[in-house]
């Protein structure tokens, strides 16, 4: 019986060190319960973060929704279309010579056609993502339930673990027991032949105690075993759970980011429907126009150009202005293509010398003609010089035989005596032009801006309905901002436009140069040139105030003071559009800010918050194929802006435009990373125009485009 009880005891030996087995497994699963249990935790976390994501998913579907309006809108204005194209067609069929031209718009016709099918379906494809996301959003909200479902698994799961506690010190204390029972066996062993009966009989009683024992313990460790099964399976469901919920969500965020690109693309075909639109209006009423322009005779080289007298405020009487001799011609947006100089510009040989040159450089898509003794005449495309290499060196005296025809009568002595002149003359086939006349080392010179003669729209510039209704605004400030030559005088210029169209106010507007003169339109516009200091910018500016003016245009908010002059009249009442030299919205803020004496700062702070209505930063980049595209920045005044600004926290303000996309704000890395998706500028340009160059890769980055050569270009 001993060898049996011996045999016995292997066996519970066994058993307890496979129990010791599974308490081991049990704590390790515990282990892993609570990291599980902090996973869920996080899970769920992100789970209420995607909730809040749903009203932005649902604002971009009331977007697109809005863009189907415009789609409607626009199918409409092609119907109008394809009427005004019947009125044109009777016009062309008088005008033989057109028919070239009228060629030419049929193909852009039905080219918008087609971009309009392309739209729709686009259009069919967002509203069927839309459902697409709806039927996510209805998923997430089960997940979301499956989550509460599973909270009192989590708070069985804690109940076992308080269970387990005594179970554990019984375990403890049964192995102590056998341990002092095989200590007593051990000791048996040795004196078999000194055990009396009445040891033996004791040994027996309490090997059928241990026994009782055992059996308990044994009864005990399977009902633990499948506590332990159970919880192990629980286990395993939830961590299946947590990665089917993962999976979804990561499927959640991957179709979020493609109709987001979808949209953006969206957006980028209509606003290019409505650019070819708007060239197509603007083709037609210069049609209109070239037929009932009169026939002008060009000046001749012998006649000086007729003159008016300068402004008495403005320049001196040396500086005499050109009469205006034939209509204005059309000027194209910013973004559409100039004319290359591989194309033949046009030619006539009545013209000569610098009239000629003057043509040339137009059809070039030139902005500036410059003219040097001893030297090839040279022009400015695109913001870069280039050097006319099919023209003669010229001569000082070929110099002044050039500029004299152009040049008033009464400023001949003047460019005679090497002084420097001015004005401004109508040249047909080119426009406005602005010429100064010079004489440096080489001998006389001269600098000819070719002006645009007519603004371009705020819808031929592509710019968003929120930005424009900054010029509807009653009152408050609009600051353009911009680096130098960055297009801020033009987008002024269409924001009086669309004033000029839209309301019925007196706008004065204080210039350096007036380069595009505003005709008669809904509003009275008065325009004033200020050649002069700082102090005379001042002067003016507190001169127009008190001619009672409901909008007041100032190009240049330089200094302090005339900042101040703008912050009161935004008090009193009047909308202020004014130019500012700055990279960054916030930048402009901050510059605006520091340019006030540190007691004055919070003062200008408060007033700044309370009449800001929003700041437009444009950069100009040089676009695949030839010309400049313009990326922008928009900043509105929201009421969480306006308390950023009040509490001087213009760090925060980059977060505030981020956060805004909704309200029409525009960070100026999501407009460039835009025209690098769309091939319309090489990334290494992009990059050089990014202020926030680290978030710009970034950002290229989640879209996949490769940005290992980019900084090496740039």
């Amino acid at each position: 019986s001993l060898r049996q009880s011996r045999e016995d005891l292997d066996a519970l030996r066994k058993e307890i060190q496979e129990f010791s087995e599974r308490h081991a497994d049990a704590a390790r699963l515990i282990e892993k319960l609570g990291a599980d249990r902090l996973g869920l935790e996080a899970l769920g976390e992100r789970m209420t973060a995607f909730a809040t994501l749903a009203p932005e998913l649902e604002a971009k579907m009331d977007a697109i929704t809005g863009k189907l309006e415009l789609i409607e809108d626009g199918t409409r204005k092609a119907a109008s279309l394809h009427e005004s194209v019947a009125e044109l067609d009777a016009q062309i069929s008088r005008v033989s010579a057109r028919v070239p031209f009228v060629e030419q718009l049929e193909g852009r016709l039905n080219s918008l056609n087609v971009l309009s099918s392309d739209v729709d379906g686009k259009l069919e494809d967002q509203l069927a993502r839309r459902v697409e996301l709806e039927t996510l959003k209805a998923a997430c909200d089960g997940l979301k339930a499956q989550m509460v479902d599973a909270q009192p698994t989590l708070d069985g799961v804690r109940d076992l673990q308080t269970t387990l506690v005594p179970l554990v010190a019984e375990v403890t204390r049964l192995r102590a027991d056998i341990g002092a029972a095989e200590k007593r066996l051990e000791g048996a062993k040795f004196n078999e032949a000194a055990i009396t009966d009445a040891a033996i009989i004791e040994q027996e009683k309490r090997y059928v105690a241990l026994v009782e024992a055992g059996n308990t313990l044994a009864t005990k460790v399977s009902e633990h075993s499948r506590q332990m099964q159970t919880l192990a399976e629980e286990l395993a469901r939830s961590s299946k759970m947590k990665d089917e919920m993962l999976m979804e969500l990561d499927r959640v965020q991957t179709r979020q980011r493609d109709a987001t690109s979808r949209i953006q693309a969206s957006e980028d075909q209509l606003a290019r429907a409505e650019n070819m639109f708007n060239q197509l209006e603007a083709r037609r009423s210069q049609t209109a126009l070239d037929e009932k322009k009169p026939e002008v005779v060009p000046p001749s080289p012998s006649q000086p150009v007729a003159v008016l007298p300068s402004p008495p405020d403005v320049a001196p009487p040396s500086q005499p202005v050109a009469v205006v001799t034939s209509p204005p011609a059309v000027v194209g947006p910013i973004f559409q293509h100039p004319i290359r100089s591989g194309e033949p510009p046009p030619s006539d040989p009545t013209v000569s010398g610098l009239e000629r040159l003057l043509r040339v450089s137009a059809a070039r898509g030139a902005s500036t003609l410059y003219l040097s003794s001893e030297s090839r005449p040279s022009v400015r495309v695109d913001g870069e010089l280039q050097t006319l290499d099919d023209e003669p060196v010229h001569a000082a005296r070929e110099v002044e035989s050039l500029l004299l025809p152009l040049v008033p009568e009464r400023s001949h002595e003047a460019l005679r005596a090497r002084g420097a002149t001015e004005w401004i003359c109508d040249i047909e086939g080119v426009g406005r032009v602005r010429c100064m006349s010079f004489h440096d080392h080489r001998g006389p010179g001269g600098v000819f801006r070719l002006m645009p003669a007519r603004s371009i729209s705020t819808e031929q510039l592509g710019l968003p309905r929120q930005v424009q209704a900054l010029a509807l605004e009653p009152e408050g400030i609009v600051l353009v901002a911009g680096p130098r030559s960055s297009g801020k005088r033009t987008l002024i210029s269409a924001f009086v436009d669309l004033m000029n169209r839209t309301r019925r106010d007196h706008v004065i507007t204080i210039e350096r140069e007036v380069n595009i003169v505003h005709g008669r339109g809904d509003s009275f516009i008065s325009q004033r040139e200020m050649r002069g200091d700082d102090e005379e910018m001042l002067a003016a500016a507190r001169a127009a105030l008190r001619e009672d003016p409901d909008v007041l245009v100032i190009e240049d908010l330089r200094t302090g003071a005339l900042m101040n002059v703008a912050l009161e009249a935004a008090a009193a009442g009047r909308l202020v559009i004014g130019g500012f030299s700055a990279h960054t919205a916030t930048g402009a803020i901050d510059r605006i800010i520091d340019s006030y004496a540190p007691e004055y700062r919070r003062q200008a702070q408060l007033a700044l918050a309370g009449s800001l209505r929003g700041v437009i930063v444009q950069v100009l980049l040089r676009k695949i194929g030839g010309g400049r595209l313009p990326a922008r920045e928009v900043l509105l005044n929201t009421p969480a802006v306006s308390r950023v600004i009040a509490e001087g926290k213009t760090s925060q303000l980059p977060m505030a435009i981020e956060g805004g996309r909704r309200s029409g704000m525009m960070p100026l890395n999501d407009a460039l990373v835009g025209l690098v998706q769309s091939a319309a500028v090489e990334a290494h340009e992009a990059y050089r125009r990014s202020a926030d160059r680290p978030g710009f890769l970034a950002a290229l980055d989640r879209q996949g485009i490769d940005t290992s050569f980019v900084e090496r270009l740039a």
